[in-house]
């Protein structure tokens, strides 16, 4: 896995021939073990039905055998499985029970990392959809100050991928600090996959902040890259920055390509991820290429608001009904504006002053005048 990356080929045969060799005993560690690890292969390739039985059956081995150090670990693999699903408060409350940290309990690491770091950065991506920025950063500090105490080369880098992920949505200039660190341990360590994808992670915070070609260009062939090992987990969320990269530089027509290639990805592998913010950025990128798109973008928008209700993602549900209210503005519809923004808006507690929430407050201000 650190070698080659957890989507290669020869990972997936390795695992499957050990499966079948480990149920024809009766469960115990080795067998969660090998299932664990098919686990990952089939995450990051993003066959997440697939991952979400094996992450199950983890949880009924643990069971069987009680022990309390793979149940831990399976409430953490099973969390990963429900945040790709899009199902974020059900994998917060399997995250708390995988970051359990105890003298004398030593952690499984079915992923090859320090699991009780790993669900903390798990427990960070989830707080931030669900609607709290403030306490997704606190919870990225947990982790990094847990994965730093250790002399793990490959916890150090791959926990710091959840990280930079998270961060992008908090604070993108310091997700891309931590993509940096994980691009500078993967180089050293060799760990050609979490390279790419720090990579990766790096030019969306780019883009997160600034319009940049170059940067917009070299993350298609990054993504393309990754894709030729057997890496397809995250998809839609470099899909997501490309499109609005391309937006930016007022070339919505490749923007709304990578869109309509995002949320065909979405339909065949269930990672619901990223579904809410891809009909955000449609109806965008479609009021971007005229004005006259104004009724079909406005369906988009609603659609965004309805998957992010769905999943409780209120960040979504934020960004999508900012979106709205701006083009209810521009169609002289004010109130209604004002109205829908103020609601989700005062929904919020905490991270005011983040980028999505600022934004929301400053065309909240303007209506209310």
């Amino acid at each position: 896995m650190p070698v080659l990356g957890y989507a290669a080929r020869e990972v997936g045969d390795a695992f499957e021939r050990a499966a079948v060799l480990a149920r024809q005993n009766r469960p115990g560690q080795p067998t969660f073990t090998v299932i664990g690890g098919l686990n990952a292969f089939y995450v990051v390739r993003a066959d997440h039905r697939r991952a979400n039985q094996l992450a199950n059956e983890m949880l009924e081995v643990a069971a069987a055998e009680k022990s309390e150090a793979l149940s831990i670990e399976g409430h953490y693999v099973l969390g990963v499985s429900l945040f790709w699903l899009g199902r974020f408060a059900e994998s917060l409350e399997h995250s708390r029970l995988g970051s359990v940290v105890r003298p004398g309990l030593s952690p499984v690491n079915i992923y090859g990392a320090d699991t009780p770091a790993y669900a903390l950065a798990s427990q960070a991506l989830c707080l931030w959809h669900l609607g709290f920025p403030e306490q997704a950063a606190k919870m990225c500090s947990r982790a990094l100050a847990r994965v730093d105490s250790l002399n793990h080369p490959f916890s150090a880098a791959t926990v710091r991928l959840d990280v930079a992920h998270a961060l992008l949505r908090v604070d993108p200039q310091l997700g891309q600090q931590e993509a940096d660190k994980v691009v500078a341990i993967s180089i050293e360590h060799g760990f050609l996959e979490n390279e790419t994808a720090g990579k990766m992670f790096r030019n969306t915070a780019i883009l997160q902040r600034r319009t940049d070609r170059k940067v917009l260009t070299e993350l298609a062939a990054l993504m393309g890259g990754l894709a030729e090992s057997g890496a397809r987990l995250a998809f839609p969320v470099f899909c997501a920055a490309l499109a609005k990269g391309y937006g930016d530089i007022a070339e919505p027509g490749q923007g709304l390509r990578l869109v309509d290639e995002g949320l065909d990805f979405i339909e065949e592998t269930s990672e619901y991820l990223m579904k809410a913010e891809l009909h955000r950025l449609k109806g965008q990128l479609l009021l971007l290429q005229t004005q006259s798109n104004s009724a079909e973008a406005e369906r988009w928008f609603r659609a965004a608001i309805d998957v992010a209700r769905d999943q409780q993602a209120k960040s979504w549900e934020l960004r999508a009904t900012t979106s709205l209210a701006r083009l209810l503005r521009d169609t002289n519809r004010r109130e209604e504006a004002r109205a829908t923004l103020a609601e989700i808006y005062n929904w919020f507690t905490e991270g005011f002053d983040t980028a999505d929430l600022k934004d929301a407050k400053v065309l909240l201000d303007e209506l209310n005048n």
